[in-house]
């Protein structure tokens, strides 16, 4: 190690990409984030399933309530599994709940694959919601947690990659296997996961919250090769535990600790982000798509379209990884809730006024599935892993993925009446319109975090910094505490 690197604190924050630090984090991003493909299965199974369900041959008949239970139960139970894995891994780590998160994800698949009625599917479907809810936070927790600044925001895409490689993986099997078989699949996937998330190490973060100091050095080493500065990065860590004292919650301290400035303002920051991609309808093209597609004058058969578009939500996202390596989050989310708009209109207007089927609903839609990663799939949840205060963080996480999941099992369950009584291109203007919308509050009210660490975006929100968001610098917080902060 260089006398350079040993004195500049700076030094270990951006090691570039091409070395074996960097390689070591893109590993475990990998691996964690399997998780977040099985929760990217069960997304996209409602897409082939209900379509399957009408045929002729089907041996279960749902009605029109019951279809919208089955493309929508997921999430509203998924917010319990939420809440579970939010409390639970301020309490008992990250790396044990990504472990437990498979175990009612196997389940549920299982029970749904051996359903002969649709309250089965319901039931089935249910169970996997919550084991999705429980590892829809950890993953997202876990990387931030573990990763330099200049690799959270590539890690921190890796979620929404992973939740894309499942969908587009269900799309291509549900061409051509029953769904039944997709549930077996989906079943020894999990617990295939359930054997591998066991020899996962803690965050060490969470390490130094509840451990000692030795032992968090252990940990922050097996993300780090032995040419990285550890020295600096354990510095800037314990200087953040002491300034603030921190330590592990009590669960009564946890609630009092919600009221305060540092962690209501960027709760609720990340719940109006929420709500804009969700009514904007962001997931109801994930679970709705071959619907949508069969609804939208396209000349591209539903079921292949629906792979295109799986193969797009891909590629997209791991183009997205590799451009927030340089690229800040307020332009990519600007660029995506403008995009979205103006697809959603022209999708909507299209279907008005065209007299005949042609290939543009199916270019509209992938257009739309790339500016969804560019913004509103991928930066509200990387944002939440990094504001969030270290303290209740998962607590945050869980409840905050919670409402998610809510917001998302409304959108997706009024979708059948939104298109019954207003007419499917009627919904699609305003979706549009809804993005149209966001973009003006993105503009006004999103943070930008790239570059900064940890330390110093909650020392950003503790210290009520006197600079517009937006426009906050790393070296505005550097070495910064308290009155120190209010003087600069």
């Amino acid at each position: 190690m260089s006398g350079t690197a040993r004195h500049d604190p700076e030094a270990y924050k951006n090691p570039g990409f091409w070395c074996k630090t960097t390689f070591i984090q893109l590993g475990y991003g990998i691996w964690v984030n399997l998780s977040a493909m099985g929760i990217g299965l069960a997304f996209g199974f409602p897409a082939v399933m209900v379509p399957q369900l009408f045929r002729p041959d089907s041996d279960i008949h749902p009605s029109l309530i019951e279809e919208s239970w089955i493309a929508s139960v997921l999430s509203l139970s998924a917010p319990f599994g939420c809440l579970i894995s939010g409390l639970l891994s301020d309490r008992f780590g990250r790396s044990k709940l990504l472990f437990l998160s498979e175990g009612p994800m196997s389940v549920g698949w299982l029970y749904t694959g051996f359903a002969k009625t649709p309250v089965d599917i319901v039931i089935g479907r249910l169970i996997t919601g919550i084991g999705c809810g429980m590892a829809m936070s950890c993953p997202r927790i876990y990387l931030t947690e573990m990763s330099l600044p200049n690799m959270r925001a590539v890690t921190g895409a890796f979620p929404t990659l992973g939740v894309s490689c499942g969908i587009t993986i269900e799309a291509g099997l549900g061409a051509y296997f029953h769904w039944t078989i997709l549930c077996y699949i989906g079943g020894i996937f999990s617990i295939i996961l359930l054997l591998t998330n066991y020899f996962l190490p803690e965050s060490p973060y969470y390490t130094l919250l509840k451990d000692s100091e030795e032992n968090a050095r252990k940990t922050l080493m097996k993300f780090r090769s032995k040419k990285h500065d550890i020295d600096s990065e354990m510095a800037d860590m314990l200087r953040f535990k002491r300034s603030h004292k921190l330590y592990k919650l009590s669960l009564l301290e946890m609630m009092k600790s919600v009221v305060k400035p540092y962690a209501y303002r960027p709760f609720f920051m990340v719940l109006g982000y929420f709500a804009l991609t969700q009514f904007s309808g962001i997931y109801v093209v994930v679970m709705w798509a071959v619907v949508m597609l069969q609804q939208s004058k396209s000349t591209v058969e539903a079921n292949f379209g629906n792979v295109l578009l799986g193969v797009t939500r891909v590629v997209a996202g791991v183009v997205v990884a590799v451009i927030l390596f340089k690229a800040k989050r307020r332009p990519m989310a600007l660029i995506s809730a403008a995009g979205e708009g103006i697809v959603c209109i022209s999708i909507g207007l299209y279907i008005h006024w065209s007299p005949g089927p042609t290939l543009f609903p199916q270019l509209c839609y992938m257009s739309y599935i790339v500016l969804a990663t560019i913004g509103y799939g991928t930066l509200p949840f990387m944002l939440m892993g990094e504001a969030y205060p270290l303290q209740i963080r998962g607590m945050l996480v869980g409840v905050s993925l919670s409402v998610f999941n809510l917001f998302m099992f409304f959108t997706n369950f009024i979708f059948v009446y939104e298109t019954k009584y207003l007419g499917f291109a009627n919904t699609m203007i305003m979706f549009g319109i809804v993005s149209l919308v966001s973009f003006v509050i993105l503009y006004i009210f999103l943070l930008e975090t790239k570059e900064l660490t940890l330390v110093q975006i909650e020392e950003y929100f503790r210290q009520e910094h006197p600079v517009l968001p937006f426009r906050m610098k790393p070296e505005m917080l550097v070495g910064t505490t308290g009155k120190e902060a209010e003087t600069k």
